[in-house]
């Protein structure tokens, strides 16, 4: 139950920044909002691929010509789905890192 609630809050979180993104990309934040949004992309390796993901997309959606032929839910849903499994594979990835960590520390002290 826990992990539905900390899922939850990391896409509430998530569609936060990427709303506030989009306004960066815009050029239409505030001072304190453009600095924190800079901090934000420095902060760690995958914000800042976050950030060349969204920006890519930003960058790309210029060369689309007819955006009625997009469906918005559909790909909204898509990136969402893309980014809910990259941190399911960073926790299964540090999960058997830490494993093996555990059992070398148990025969070391053996």
């Amino acid at each position: 139950m826990d992990q539905v609630l900390i899922l939850t809050m990391n896409i509430e979180q998530e569609d936060h920044i990427l709303q506030l993104l989009t306004r960066f990309l815009q050029d239409d934040v505030e001072d304190d909002e453009h600095k924190y949004v800079e901090g934000w992309i420095t902060q760690s390796p995958s914000n800042k691929q976050y950030f060349e993901d969204v920006k890519s997309i930003w960058d790309n959606s210029e060369e689309v010509s007819d955006f009625s032929k997009i469906n918005v839910d559909e790909q909204w849903l898509k990136l969402k789905t893309n980014t809910i499994k990259r941190k399911q594979m960073r926790t299964v990835f540090m999960r058997k890192i830490i494993g093996k960590l555990v059992i070398k520390l148990a025969c070391i002290q053996e």
